[in-house]
């Protein structure tokens, strides 16, 4: 639960995947089995991006995708498919120290019940794993340099997204 709750730099994996013999029945055209050490996608594609372009979907451990994806290698195959995915990370010597710290907390609080623990260490255990947590997530986002996402305000409004420029029901005009 602590590695899937936040795509870690230190269990991030990159691999090419490969369809397997068998199409999906219905709604997609190709179907590429998950590694055995997947815990959470990233993204799907050569860039950060690929998981917003391309329409797939996770099922029974695979990855169902169409025709034509912007997922497949620059040759525009459709034999491959790139992906960066958080993996069942078991070596402790690579685990990140704020993560540690963070693991740690989640872990005695979830150990809490089971021992004679006063409800205000417990509230403790709890406000010190919430600081801890997003100082853990901050440091590893800066591992990282950051990258922009623009976005156009028409288009995220047509594809009936939140945001845009127009008027909603829930819009107040002064008079």
């Amino acid at each position: 639960a602590a590695l899937r709750a936040h795509p870690w730099k230190f269990a991030t994996k990159r691999i090419t995947l490969t369809p397997t013999g068998t199409a999906p029945p219905f709604g997609f055209a190709y179907a590429y089995n998950l590694p055995s050490d997947f815990i959470r996608k990233i993204s799907i594609g050569d860039d950060y991006l690929g998981d917003l372009r391309l329409t797939h979907v996770i099922e029974n451990g695979q990855i169902l995708t169409p025709s034509g994806s912007s997922a497949q290698t620059d040759t525009g195959d459709a034999s491959t498919l790139y992906l960066r995915y958080v993996y069942d990370c078991v070596d402790v010597n690579k685990f990140d120290s704020l993560f540690i710290a963070f693991f740690a907390l989640k872990l005695a609080i979830k150990l809490a019940p089971k021992f004679t623990i006063s409800p205000q260490a417990k509230r403790e255990l709890k406000d010190d794993m919430i600081d801890v947590e997003a100082e853990a997530k901050a440091v590893n986002g800066q591992d990282a340099p950051i990258k922009r996402i623009q976005q156009s305000k028409i288009l995220t409004k047509r594809r009936g997204l939140p945001g845009g420029i127009f008027a909603t029901k829930y819009t107040i005009f002064d008079s």
